[in-house]
């Protein structure tokens, strides 16, 4: 949750370290015009939105990357617990 929060109350320095890191990924970064405008259409959270968490859950099941499709509830951030796992 500290990394959320430092993102969002840095964004400058946010989005520079990731073009960095973009760049020491695949050797290009993109102009910072652009991940200005793309960052400010997001919402960096902790909080996901729950029907997302299914969407992703159930599309990493189906390429073969989960070994089983049993992913409700998957975590509940505000207790700070596992609910269940994802096998």
């Amino acid at each position: 949750m500290d990394e959320t929060l430092w993102i969002n109350n840095n964004k400058d320095q946010a989005i520079t370290i990731f073009n960095e890191q973009l760049g020491n990924l695949t050797g290009k970064t993109l102009p910072v015009g652009e991940l200005d405008e793309a960052f400010s259409r997001m919402d960096i959270t902790y909080d996901p939105v729950e029907s997302s968490l299914y969407q992703s859950a159930n599309a990493a099941y189906g390429l073969g990357f989960l070994g089983n499709q049993n992913a409700r509830p998957v975590w509940n951030i505000r207790s700070n617990s596992s609910k269940s796992s994802v096998d």
